[in-house]
């Protein structure tokens, strides 16, 4: 998945002085991944306005939602991430919340 145009506006508020907060969502075996984690928190470094970092654990919650819907949920086999991935994520990426 291509996400410029979010990095284009993330630096451009940066550039602004615009303050913002970074929210990542953790998804095991796809945004949790150590290089994933690095190259994140690389950029996140370049940017001079971010006040806060969250890690936001992915949950199942709303799944149901999918189903009643009908619409095929494409995380069904996916689980949250474990306390130790999550503690992980946030020390890369200086979540101290």
């Amino acid at each position: 998945h291509d996400n410029a145009n979010i990095l284009d506006c993330a630096r451009y508020l940066s550039d602004i002085g615009k303050p913002v907060w970074i929210r990542h969502v953790l998804v095991p075996g796809i945004t949790d991944v150590d290089e994933y984690l690095d190259k994140t928190a690389e950029f996140i470094g370049t940017l001079k306005n971010v006040e806060r970092v969250d890690v936001l654990p992915y949950h199942t919650l709303g799944v149901h939602k999918w189903k009643e819907l009908g619409i095929p949920y494409q995380l069904e086999d996916v689980d949250p991430p474990s306390d130790e991935r999550l503690a992980h994520a946030k020390k890369v990426l200086g979540d101290t919340h």
